[in-house]
């Protein structure tokens, strides 16, 4: 029995040391006060050197400005999540997963609000919060099952 708690245990033990490298990868606090007194192609460069690197290159050709910053974090922000979602073991991910679930919630509520307001699938794309399982959510909402049933049709 004593293998079978110290493998659960070496589990989170694992995760939280990963979460702990993860968290050291963030913009240090002095950075963001050096951020508020830069311009914003100066912001964009900056976050351009950081962990920030590929999704600011990957995303330069289809946005720019704020939009290009905003879009660049918040598909970070998802990618991370999602590589967190693959280390926490157990009953950690249940919770993780509930945890993310807020942003699936919004993804839906803002579609709704979208057919209502008379907006395209892709204006309403746009407005889509990242994280979470949005992978899971686009191929639910463009099935088509969704498509057929007019789920995104005006």
């Amino acid at each position: 029995m004593a293998g079978v708690s110290s493998g659960f245990a070496t589990n989170y033990i694992y995760a939280c040391t990963r979460m702990r490298v993860r968290r050291s990868r963030l913009i240090p606090r002095d950075d963001y006060l050096r951020m508020l007194n830069m311009s914003l192609p100066e912001i964009i460069r900056f976050i351009g050197e950081t962990n920030y690197r590929s999704e600011i290159d990957e995303l330069g050709t289809s946005f720019s400005g704020i939009n290009l910053v905003e879009e660049a974090l918040s598909w970070n922000l998802a990618k991370e999540f999602q590589k967190i979602l693959e280390l926490v073991p157990g009953e950690l991910n249940y919770f993780t997963v509930s945890y993310l679930r807020r942003w699936d919630i919004q993804n839906v509520i803002t579609i709704l609000r979208g057919k209502m307001q008379g907006c395209t699938p892709a204006r309403s794309k746009r407005f889509w919060s990242r994280p979470a399982n949005w992978t899971k959510l686009l191929s639910i909402v463009f099935s088509p099952r969704s498509l057929q049933n007019g789920l995104l049709r005006r």
